[in-house]
């Protein structure tokens, strides 16, 4: 019994490291992961990075810890099919190779790609702030490489979905996917048919998607689903006791 128990450990050790190479197809869904190593070195195993296939599609990325890079390509992963990327937070075993898998992927795709991370705190930077340290066109480490639309995305999506609010920016970003996807085509063709017109709507994608960040701003600065912290300070704004009363010091 020992001898089998041996034999099968041995087995399940051979298929786990020949796994880390191995494409992956959902059946209709499916979990890969990429890595699931601990912070510190760890041997034969890439930090953590998970990948959702919906068929013979990569659809969804969650988090990209340093070894991600080698296995989202080894897993025969395309940047161009997926739909979303995912950061829980921003620690470097759970982030460290997201600026190559973005950067590599950059060329791949003329699409928008929703990417939700955390809104940030007094402890670390928010999500928007760590790709503008990266990307930005005049400061950041890999300047004039950050593709302009994700930047766009991402403000449109916090404006639009609600700042402070995790479930405001998810939504703002499955609706202007939407319009990224299917909507503005849609919208174009109802348009064309009903007056008889040739406008390319999705052309003017940059341009829609400014017209509503200004109208969130005017109508609803808040955003529509926003904190109620946020909400509360925008619409009543902020008090602060004085620290020091100088009419009453003087008396």
């Amino acid at each position: 019994m020992i001898r089998s128990l041996i034999a099968g450990l041995l087995a399940l050790v051979a298929a786990s490291s020949t796994a880390l190479a191995q494409s992956c197809t959902g059946n209709p869904v499916a979990v890969q992961i990429l890595g699931s190593g601990a912070p510190g070195f760890v041997k034969d195993r890439a930090n953590t990075s998970y990948l959702l296939w919906i068929g013979p599609q990569a659809k969804i990325l969650v988090d990209a810890g340093g070894g991600a890079y080698v296995r989202f390509g080894q897993a025969g992963a395309k940047f161009s099919d997926l739909s979303m990327i995912l950061v829980s937070h921003l620690h470097p075993d759970h982030v460290s190779d997201l600026p190559g898998v973005l950067w590599s992927g950059r060329m791949t795709r003329s699409d928008s790609l929703p990417i939700i991370g955390p809104s940030g705190n007094e402890a670390a930077p928010s999500f928007s702030t760590f790709l503008n340290r990266n990307f930005d066109d005049k400061s950041g480490a890999f300047q004039d490489d950050f593709f302009f639309q994700i930047s766009v995305f991402i403000l449109c999506m916090v404006i639009l979905g609600g700042m402070g609010n995790i479930w405001g920016v998810i939504f703002g970003a499955c609706f202007l996917a939407y319009l990224d996807r299917e909507g503005l085509s849609n919208i174009g063709g109802q348009i064309n048919n009903t007056f008889s017109t040739h406008i390319d709507v999705p052309k003017y994608e940059f341009g829609i998607f400014g017209a509503i960040i200004v109208i969130v701003m005017l109508f609803r600065p808040e955003g529509l689903i926003p904190s109620s912290r946020v909400a509360a300070e925008l619409h009543e704004g902020v008090h602060d006791e004085p620290l020091y009363d100088s009419e009453h010091a003087g008396a």
